[in-house]
């Protein structure tokens, strides 16, 4: 009677039994943002509690005001919701839908500030100067970004070998955009120049540093993928 060659070597059985590992399943794109809701939420309210609020912002109202803001994190959410999703291999997104809603966050931001400078046109105090104002907001925004970037490339950091780019792009945007959302409540000033070119500066370093921390977490895993 010839042998069962379907029937694995005992050896080999012995080996594969030992290397067996129990898997912890990864959550749910949508249970993984609740994760990251309460730090955004924090990342915002720190933003306020440090900074404080600007002097005029009762004089927007609560639609332009905090609804602004809170329209903005629900953009955000929605990057962040859609970088988990592409960790995934079955809950991605089509690519224009998701180049889609980068642009769209961009364009967002782009229309809140320029409507906050048609409610209340701030410039620069005399008593500053241009450079040094737009300096510190964008170091200090790309710094805040960077803590919220890092929290939650350690959330996700057993689903970013498929798209590392563009899911630390995703995150790293929605990062940016949180940080913006609690940033223009604090900064007092409205001009576009400012607005675009600081805040706007800390949304993109940290939309780049969203990818550059997603390639570097993701590395092992696809070296080994590839062995």
């Amino acid at each position: 009677m010839s042998p069962d060659r379907s029937r694995l070597p005992d050896p080999l059985r012995a080996t594969i039994a030992r290397d067996l590992r129990p898997v912890r399943p990864e959550p749910v794109p949508f249970r993984r943002v609740l994760h990251v809701v309460p730090l955004a939420l924090l990342t915002v309210l720190a933003i306020v509690g440090v900074i404080g609020l600007r002097p005029d912002l009762p004089q927007f109202g609560p639609l332009a005001g905090w609804g602004a803001s809170l329209v903005e994190g629900a953009a955000a959410t929605a990057l962040i919701w859609m970088a988990a999703r592409e960790g995934t291999l079955t809950h991605r997104l089509p690519r224009t839908v998701v180049v889609g809603a980068l642009a769209g966050s961009t364009s967002l931001v782009i229309a809140m500030a320029l409507w906050t400078d048609a409610l209340r046109p701030t410039v620069v105090p005399v008593s500053l100067t241009a450079w040094r104002v737009g300096l510190f907001c964008g170091v200090a925004g790309t710094l805040v970004g960077a803590l919220l970037v890092g929290a939650v490339a350690w959330m996700s950091r057993r689903s970013l070998i498929a798209h590392p780019a563009l899911t630390g792009a995703l995150y790293g945007a929605g990062a940016g955009v949180v940080v913006n959302a609690g940033w223009r409540l604090a900064c007092p000033i409205s001009s576009p120049w400012h607005t675009l070119a600081a805040h706007g500066s800390a949304i993109l370093a940290t939309t780049a540093l969203g990818v550059a921390t997603a390639c570097l977490v993701a590395m092992p895993a696809r070296r080994a993928s590839k062995r």
